[in-house]
């Protein structure tokens, strides 16, 4: 369900980092909701690899980094429900509520200040409305024009004054809002939605170039808009792109965090030309995942959508189209007890143009050859394709199944629960 960011005022006494005096909203601690642990990859400069997990944080969490003593140095971050947790460079966490905020929110951190004062701001995105925390615990905020669910926000210092400009990014496109309030944009070479935006000061200027992440490959623009790029050694489809100058000399590591936040793939899949949207309130299973969520309430239970359904979709749609048919359909239209109503099915009624009436049927060619995409993104026990139906047999790794099923889509599924 939507929600309005609300606008609230509360008095904490800050100066720099937010000091152990704050009133009882400022928890110190750790992160309020445990999952498997968050990994932070970093790249250094001689080509080398470190990692670190961040204690606590998983699936749930959204990653960030800030500064918020103006050092130089850039702490890492998670958001969970309304909840900023950071981590200090001894190692230790402190932690806050973020009045306002919660599952549909997404964490960022920006300086609106310059170089007079290197700290940076606390600061989400919700439906077109960025939202940052004040030195004195007052909150402002801003409209973004245009900007909506399908957009992932950035902040970003484009010329090099210390003023990062409040930034989004939707299948290609880069779009900045100057302080003035007015707006201008880059498109991104050969950037789509499959890609997951980020921007980074590689060599220190204080300028940070625009980049983007698609399983495992670094691109990055320079400032005369030529392009570079690199493999992230032992990266994948899931993992989050960051640049984080972790030593305060001026450079930010290229860096990745070991899980892409469902909310994150649901707005890639919105903002996808390639997927349509067609079938029974799947756009609204994906809207609701990309607001941070549940998607369907079946006996009771309210569900969560499975990244790994999500995440094979944006991999076939790198090289094929398709038309989702059904994801929860809302807890009804299946056989009882259904994957679909746990949010960790998903099926396809048209794929490169070909759907019921002209063959697709769970084991047709474009079946077939969708099911070759997806198959290695798939956990053990999953299920791909209709054995009862006409049409050729796929090639399966032995943990994988098929189903009997109708035989006018292809349908796959995860267990119960998956999240990885």
């Amino acid at each position: 369900m939507m929600r309005i960011l609300k606008q609230l005022r509360v008095t904490l006494a800050t100066s720099g980092v937010i000091a152990a005096t704050l009133v009882s909203t400022i928890l110190m601690g750790g992160v309020a909701h445990a999952n498997t642990g968050g990994r932070f990859t970093f790249l250094r400069d001689d080509g080398s690899y470190w990692g670190l997990t961040f204690p606590g944080a998983g699936y749930g969490e959204l990653p960030f980094e800030i500064d918020t003593n103006g050092d130089g140095k850039q702490e890492l971050a998670v958001y969970y429900n309304g909840r900023m947790t950071i981590r200090r460079d001894d190692g230790s966490l402190w932690g806050f509520n973020f009045v306002g905020g919660g599952y549909g929110e997404v964490p960022l951190s920006v300086n609106l200040r310059g170089h007079g004062d290197r700290r940076q701001q606390f600061a989400v995105y919700y439906h077109g409305r960025f939202t940052w925390l004040n030195d004195d615990g007052s909150y402002g905020g801003v409209d973004f024009p245009g900007a909506g669910v399908l957009d992932l926000p950035l902040a970003v210092d484009t010329n090099g004054d210390g003023v990062q400009e409040f930034a989004v990014y939707r299948a290609g496109r880069f779009t900045f809002l100057r302080p003035d309030g007015s707006i201008w944009g880059v498109t991104f070479a050969g950037a789509t939605a499959n890609d997951l935006p980020f921007v980074i000061d590689t060599n220190g200027d204080g300028k940070q170039e625009l980049a983007v992440y698609r399983d495992g490959r670094m691109t990055i623009r320079r400032d005369d808009g030529t392009y570079w790029g690199f493999n992230f050694q032992g990266a994948g489809r899931d993992d989050f792109p960051m640049a984080v100058d972790t030593d305060g000399n001026g450079r930010q590591e290229f860096t990745l965090y070991s899980h892409v936040p469902v909310q994150t793939l649901a707005k890639q899949l919105l903002a996808n030309p390639s997927v349509s949207k067609n079938g029974r309130v799947v756009s609204e299973d994906l809207n609701e995942t990309a607001d941070g969520g549940t998607a369907v309430t079946y006996n009771g239970v309210s569900y969560r959508l499975s990244p790994v359904i999500l995440r094979s979709a944006i991999h076939l749609s790198y090289n094929h189209t398709m038309n989702i048919s059904s994801i929860t359909g809302n807890g009804t239209g299946h056989t009882n007890g259904s994957r679909h109503f746990y949010g960790d099915a998903m099926d396809f009624n048209i794929i490169d143009g070909h759907g019921s009436t002209s063959g697709l049927t769970g084991r047709d060619q474009w079946s077939l050859a969708a099911i070759d995409v997806i198959k290695n993104d798939l956990v053990p026990n999953s299920r791909i394709g209709q054995l009862n139906c006409p049409g050729g047999q796929p090639s399966l790794p032995s943990w994988i199944y098929q189903i009997t099923d109708t035989c006018d889509h292809l349908h796959f599924d995860v267990p119960l629960g998956t999240e990885q």
